[in-house]
């Protein structure tokens, strides 16, 4: 067997031994990965660029409007940090916000200084015990606390 027969069986050609293990992180090197041999999509590679900025652009926005601290560079759950609260910011394209959710707040009352809150929860199984979500605005969260100052921390 020469060693071109061997790489075809590495390769998974048919009747190979299987695929070499994929990377965990690609290392580029003139558009080829240096451990896996993939060749870098670079549209797929700005879309995904892109997709990540707006994403912490949107953190820095929430962060902001809050008066709280975006932390979510540091790599953990977190995304905001806002007096008590940690944040996770989410954002969504219009198909797949979930609107059902929206739609049910502003189908509810607002007399007498009440503010609408939705509970959302899990019809768990035998022995186990469901989860439950509760749901404002951010808008109605904000007139809430208000905006959180650094002295307040």
């Amino acid at each position: 067997m020469t060693d071109l027969d061997a790489a075809a069986l590495w390769a998974g050609a048919p009747g190979g031994i299987g695929f070499p293990r994929k990377c965990r992180r690609h290392r580029w090197d003139s558009g080829i990965c240096a451990s896996c041999g993939k060749a870098r999509d670079e549209a797929a590679s700005k879309r995904g660029r892109n997709a990540r900025l707006r994403g912490n652009r949107y953190e820095l926005t929430v962060a902001e409007e809050l008066g709280g601290r975006k932390v979510g560079h540091f790599g953990g759950p977190e995304d905001v940090t806002v007096g008590m609260f940690v944040i996770q910011a989410k954002r969504f394209a219009p198909g797949r916000f979930p609107g059902w959710m929206a739609d049910e707040l502003d189908k509810l009352p607002r007399t007498d200084g009440r503010v609408p809150l939705l509970v959302v929860s899990e019809a768990a199984g035998r022995g186990r015990r469901g989860r439950a979500l509760a749901i404002v605005t951010l808008d109605d969260w904000r007139s809430l606390h208000g905006r959180w100052e650094a002295e307040r921390e």
